[in-house]
């Protein structure tokens, strides 16, 4: 390495020397042939080697044995070369390190498309107004964390990872006694416009939880009228049972709520109905139009969907918000934002990413507004009725051809950004941010 100012005889010094020069901060910079700085500016003492890396090329550049004290701090300099950002790390012998973990784990998630959706939903999040630096820098630090100390190692652990974090349960043993900070429906609150009128929202969800939520009297009604519902966890019914249920009177289309259940899992995702029903009763199958508008890629040929009804004065007094990437978690097709600056007016609604519209190179795939809610239980929907609709069955598949995949939502969601995001791009926005 060459210095640019005064020389240095060395990063490593004898204890006498050192002690000598503690009352000053040495502000010699050294840099080398590529032009990484390294500013020696505090003293430390330890007793293992360190070894100097660059995350870029992880090669060895100098060894410093250390036998007495040694003061080393580095300062991160981004490198804007052919979008590249290169940067210097120290890493002891013992497998302490500055920033190593926090880069690698986003490198990890950039290697693939699902991890790189959930890094551009943060950025478009953050793009957006959603949410400030602080809240993106703790998120990742208890984040990271979480998933050492569980090993998740794939891209798609990660996000699960993240689930947990945000509203699941965590190890008791992941540092224990200090308390997690509150990350979910962290979006920043606008005043929210209600569709308005009796069960004006709607969440779709498999026609599983009708048995799995509906009061034991509820289902002796629907028996004594000759409707018996597939055993629990029958996830594709047969046309039998689809078209006796979807010949259901009305009037007998509601269940209240068995004791200890909810509305929605972890979390509850739910739309306008005015504005669902627009888009799926006009032409083809309700249930895959269901699907597409609502970005439900995780729905499989077959699967049979019922839309469960609810009032926004109901959800107005539960906990929730606008989504955003945190809140997502594991949710492939997930868009922080919409692509029409038009939709984007509702600030208190996200838009979801319409399945049928995604392709390579759209334009738009904006689908219908959607926020989030803490699932809903007997006592905050008042022992009310929940009325639900049959959407049929699931015709086809959606995210797994050439033209709607991961990869493919990856690079619409990076194109949108302001200014479109190359993979490298991407990366150096998210390094801003965290």
């Amino acid at each position: 390495m060459k210095c640019r100012s005064r020389a240095v005889p060395s990063v490593v010094t004898r204890r006498g020397e050192l002690e000598q020069q503690s009352n000053s901060v040495l502000s010699d910079k050294c840099t080398d042939t590529i032009g990484d700085r390294i500013s020696v500016v505090a003293a430390v003492r330890i007793s293992v080697p360190i070894v100097l890396m660059t995350a870029a090329s992880s090669r060895h550049v100098e060894k410093l044995t250390i036998q007495s004290v040694v003061v080393i701090k580095l300062e991160r300099i981004r490198l804007l070369r052919q979008n590249l950002a290169k940067t210097w790390f120290a890493v002891d012998a013992v497998g302490g390190e500055v920033d190593v973990k926090l880069r690698s784990f986003v490198e990890d998630l950039l290697h693939n498309p699902l991890g790189r959706i959930a890094l551009c939903n943060l950025v478009l999040g953050y793009q957006e107004g959603l949410f400030d630096q602080i809240f993106a820098k703790q998120l990742f630090d208890w984040w990271v964390d979480l998933c050492t100390f569980t090993h998740s190692s794939t891209a798609s652990a990660k996000l699960g990872a993240l689930g947990h974090l945000t509203g699941g349960r965590i190890p008791p043993t992941f540092r224990p006694g200090v308390p997690r900070p509150v990350f979910r429906f962290a979006a920043k609150k606008a005043r929210a416009s209600w569709p308005g009128g009796d069960y004006d929202l709607v969440s779709v969800a498999h026609a599983i939880v009708l048995r799995d939520k509906m009061s034991r009297p509820d289902l002796r009604r629907l028996l004594s009228n000759g409707y018996r519902l597939p055993p629990v966890g029958t996830t594709q019914w047969s046309d039998a049972d689809t078209n006796r249920f979807s010949s259901l009177e009305s009037d007998q289309r509601w269940f209240r709520l068995a004791a200890g259940r909810r509305i929605g899992n972890d979390i509850l995702w739910f739309t306008s109905w005015q504005e669902l029903d627009k888009t799926i009763g006009s032409a083809g199958n309700m249930a895959s139009n269901a699907r597409d508008r609502l970005g439900l890629v995780h729905y499989l040929d077959r699967d049979t969907l019922v839309a469960l009804f609810f009032s926004s004065a109901v959800v107005r007094h539960v906990a929730g918000g606008r989504p955003t990437f945190a809140d997502a978690g594991v949710h492939r097709r997930f868009q922080a934002r919409a692509k029409s600056r038009r939709l984007r007016s509702r600030s208190a609604w996200g838009r979801t990413a319409d399945l049928a519209l995604l392709k390579p190179g759209c334009n738009a795939a904006d689908g219908v507004q959607e926020r989030v809610s803490n699932s809903l239980d007997d006592s905050a929907i008042k022992s009310a009725k929940v009325p639900f609709s049959f959407l049929a069955s699931v015709v086809g598949m959606r995210g797994d051809t050439s033209t709607d995949s991961d990869l493919v939502f990856s690079t619409y969601l990076q194109a949108f950004a302001r200014p479109p995001m190359t993979t490298g791009m991407l990366f150096q926005e998210v390094e801003a941010i965290l």
